[in-house]
């Protein structure tokens, strides 16, 4: 037996794996100083990077800017700490346990560093964080991921190698910092200076000519032009990052691309089906990724809705969300995202008092994460204003319509997006509610922005045909309600034919037929489709 346990700790203490512990522990902090401090460490030029984001986050006027510097903080701190338990780990698995090779090691340790370039860059951004970079902060730390792969080694060994030269590496290695550079503009909303930086970088990797490095490359345009909304240049860009992935055996950049390009149902309905059996063929020999299983089964989910089979469409997003909670924090955007599919789908499929209580879980936990004035709150508020108008409660309905209004009206663009989703609601509301006048004069300021901001022809043909209504109530225009009902009609044709566009279509032949001489027919049952 120890004479004490002082003695006892002390001879653990001088133990060969614990003093390699802290010896890797100490090397993984030095790595760290000067990007971000692990939790805990007095490190003053780490406390330092702490301090400016914090500051910037401040001075950019956003009420919400302390919650998203805690958020963001916390979510970097958790990268931080995982970042360091895998460089210990890797350590121990070579030169402690001799589990894995040196080889094996230095794959390990480029992973790492990968990480560590986007971390690195992303705090960059934090520190001279525009009100842009503020409200896209939680969104932007959460797209760090997990560094799941940096433990898969038969992910990693499947790769090409890049060139031996060195002269060729050193190219790659800059063109890689370059990239998380890019990477963490587009993660806090700065698109187009994103855009303006990844073209001459695609230019430079081509002519290198290393497939890994070009996929991942093209996957981030591809990634920039879906958050610009320009989505026929994110497919194409997607498409060929994706052959490049394959033939590199780049898999788990292929997966992600295959998963996105699922999401891009609407354009590519005939290849939907195509995608969804590539990507989840990808996903299962790569193994693990939790988090992307999530975005697969929520895209998949998306494609079974629009073809017209909404249990299947609902069970993936319960899928998607059992996936995500693998891995996320319970009050993770991601999760409330989820929860609002899950919200919509139950909408459509008639279960309103399930699609009320979901949607009503996704604004808590969107208030968690981004703070209740933040403008993605505002989305979920939107959306939980639909659910209720459609299950007749009016005034619930336009008190969370007139949050979202309020919020977005403060903190973005009056004449944006979110500002016109935000009128819709509340006109819906308020129609709901028998209040036609004020509707109206709301539904006028959303019809107004619906030409330039509209993400679809389908929220067009929504305000379009709800201002119709307003119109015809007050008595004020009734030829201009009819042109705009006819109007919505059209709007709505030209969307994909799902369950929710044939019920509109069939509303707006209904409430037509009403009030024209000549009744209008309504279109004919829908097929489910399995295109």
């Amino acid at each position: 037996r120890w004479p004490s346990m002082n003695a006892l700790l002390d001879a653990l203490d001088k133990h060969p794996a614990i003093e390699s512990r802290r010896r890797f522990l100490a090397a993984a902090t030095d790595k760290l100083a000067g990007v971000w401090d692990l939790p805990g460490s007095a490190a003053v030029v780490d406390a330092l990077a702490r301090r400016e984001m914090r500051q910037a986050f401040l001075a950019s006027g956003r009420s919400y800017a302390g919650t998203a510097f805690d958020h963001a903080s916390a979510i970097l701190d958790r990268y931080a700490q995982r970042w360091a338990h895998l460089y210990v780990e890797s350590c121990e698995a070579t030169h402690v346990r001799a589990e894995q090779s040196a080889e094996v090691l230095d794959l390990r340790m480029a992973c790492l560093q990968e990480g560590l370039q986007d971390l690195a860059a992303l705090v960059r951004m934090f520190r001279q964080a525009t009100a842009a970079a503020v409200d896209n902060a939680v969104n932007a730390a959460n797209a760090l991921g997990n560094l799941e792969r940096c433990e898969n080694i038969e992910l990693l060994r499947a790769v090409v190698r890049p060139p031996t030269d060195a002269a060729t590496r050193e190219r790659v290695e800059s063109l890689r910092q370059r990239l998380a550079d890019v990477r963490a503009r587009g993660r806090v909303g700065r698109i187009a200076e994103a855009l303006a930086a990844v073209a001459p970088l695609a230019t430079e990797a081509r002519a290198i000519g290393y497939g890994p490095l070009l996929a991942d490359v093209l996957h981030a345009f591809a990634r920039l032009h879906e958050d610009q909304g320009t989505n026929e240049e994110a497919a194409r860009f997607s498409e060929e990052a994706f052959g490049l992935a394959v033939a590199c055996r780049h898999d788990e950049a292929a997966a992600e691309i295959a998963t996105l390009m699922v999401g891009y149902t609407q354009l590519r309905p005939l290849a939907a089906d195509t995608w969804t059996v590539v990507a989840e063929a990808l996903l299962r020999r790569i193994g693990g990724h939790d988090q992307l299983w999530g975005w697969f089964y929520n895209n998949r989910g998306i494609v079974r809705g629009i073809q017209g089979r909404l249990e299947e469409g609902l069970e993936d997003q319960y899928l998607a969300l059992r996936a995500k909670e693998k891995v996320l924090q319970p009050d993770h955007p991601d999760i409330a995202v989820t929860l609002c599919n899950i919200a919509i789908r139950l909408d459509e499929a008639g279960r309103l008092d399930e699609a009320i209580e979901t949607c009503r879980r996704a604004v808590e936990i969107g208030e968690a994460g981004f703070g209740g004035d933040h403008p993605r709150t505002a989305l979920f508020l939107a959306n939980y204003s639909e659910i209720l108008a459609r299950s007749g409660r009016g005034a619930d309905s336009a008190v969370a319509a007139g949050r979202a209004l309020d919020i977005v009206e403060r903190q973005a663009n009056p004449d944006g997006v979110l500002v016109f989703v935000a009128l819709t609601s509340l006109g819906i509301a308020r129609l709901m509610e028998g209040k036609n006048a004020e509707a109206r004069a709301v539904l006028e300021r959303a019809d107004r922005l619906a030409d330039t901001v509209a993400p679809s022809s389908a929220y067009r043909a929504q305000v379009r045909f709800a201002l119709a209504r307003a119109l015809w109530e007050t008595d004020a225009d009734r030829v201009h309600a009819l042109a705009l009902a006819a109007t919505a009609r059209r709007e709505y044709e030209a969307e994909p034919s799902t369950v929710v566009v044939r019920q509109e279509l069939g509303h707006i032949a209904a409430w037509l037929a009403k009030r024209t001489a000549a009744p209008i027919a309504a279109p004919p049952p829908l097929v489910a489709s399995n295109r």
